[in-house]
């Protein structure tokens, strides 16, 4: 769950042979992170087709939905989202490649 106080400390990234993926430190198995929110309703920028402009550029089965993600009304997962976006933006920040 990315909303534990000590997940940072328990995963890394690690490059295989698709690039980078996050792990478990101790196991080397592959970390699959949970996040609870809320999806935005005012937000929800996409229609059935998702973000399918036309047939000739991209197929409808490539169709892809862009979500605003937002904390959750009741507890328990409500208190642990600012964790979680801190988690995530560490994460991030830990491979994160500046174009400067």
């Amino acid at each position: 769950y990315m909303g534990s106080a000590n997940v940072a400390n328990n995963i890394m990234w690690l490059r295989d042979t698709r690039g980078h993926v996050i792990v478990d430190k101790t196991s080397k198995k592959e970390f699959v992170g949970v996040v609870v929110g809320r999806i935005d309703p005012q937000r929800l920028n996409c229609g059935p087709e998702g973000n399918h402009i036309k047939p000739e550029i991209s197929p409808l089965a490539k169709a892809k939905f862009q979500l605003q993600l937002c904390q959750p009304f009741k507890a328990p997962f409500a208190q642990d989202f600012d964790k979680v976006i801190k988690n995530l933006e560490s994460l991030q920040g830990q491979i994160a490649v500046s174009g400067d």
